[in-house]
């Protein structure tokens, strides 16, 4: 810019980045350029949410997504994996899930969904798009080794506690050991940013996002609320 000599410069905001951080700016002044900074400052910061939030909080970016009934129920009570949950999406929704799925680097689930559920956490129904590495938290590593999240296809993050000495390699699954008699999401968080994952989605189950609003560790929530009645079940979080 200094060397086409370009009169005015208009940015939406500076580069919280240390090691850049107003030096483009000061160049630009110094030469005497006329810098304008802070239009559409809101607009830019939503654009660049999972860099901004690395560099400035040291985390990924944390978005916590669930569906729940018109009653408050994200589903029925269950304790096998032959009944199947309750779906509340829509194909349509169930497409913009998996273009959510595809924009974050990580998607994290619980061990109840798990076991429950078997989900597979990949990107189905958006064509093209990545799919996120997935997380599970396997406090006692009691999942069965069958699932679809240890198959090999997808890498996965399997977190289990410090205390278990046995590990069996799985091809495609890496172990995190963590203490979890402790507040563990803050390691956690510190661990995924130190292998650059910017943005993290948590699809459940119910404990599991508790934990992270209850934490206050998270940066959007996308709640989706159907018509449909369950009259009872497992309740949705509470924020």
């Amino acid at each position: 810019m200094i060397r086409k000599e370009i009169p005015r410069v208009v940015m939406a905001m500076r580069d919280p980045f240390p090691e850049v951080s107003g030096q483009g700016e000061k160049m630009l002044r110094e030469a005497g350029v006329e810098v304008v900074c802070g239009i559409l400052e809101a607009e830019a910061r939503e654009l660049n949410r999972f860099f901004l939030t690395a560099v400035e909080k040291k985390r990924p970016y944390i978005t916590l997504k669930w569906a729940r009934s018109a009653d408050g129920f994200m589903d029925k009570k269950r304790n096998s994996s032959s009944i199947p949950p309750i779906c509340f999406s829509s194909p349509v929704r169930m497409r913009e899930v998996h273009r959510m799925r595809m924009t974050h680097d990580a998607i994290l689930v619980g061990y109840r969904t798990a076991l429950l559920d078997n989900p597979k956490l990949n990107n189905r129904y958006w064509p093209g798009g990545k799919t996120p590495l997935r997380i599970v938290l396997d406090r006692n590593k009691a999942l069965p080794n069958n699932l679809h999240l240890f198959d090999g296809s997808i890498a996965t993050l399997r977190i289990i506690d410090s205390t278990i000495n046995k590990i069996d390699p799985i091809p495609g699954v890496e172990y995190w050991q963590t203490d979890f008699s402790q507040p563990f999401l803050p390691a956690l968080l510190k661990k995924l940013h130190e292998m650059n994952i910017r943005s993290l989605m948590v699809e459940g189950g119910a404990e599991t996002l508790a934990l992270f609003i209850k934490s206050n560790l998270y940066d959007r929530i996308d709640e989706e609320v159907s018509p449909i009645y369950l009259n009872e079940g497992i309740y949705a979080p509470v924020y």
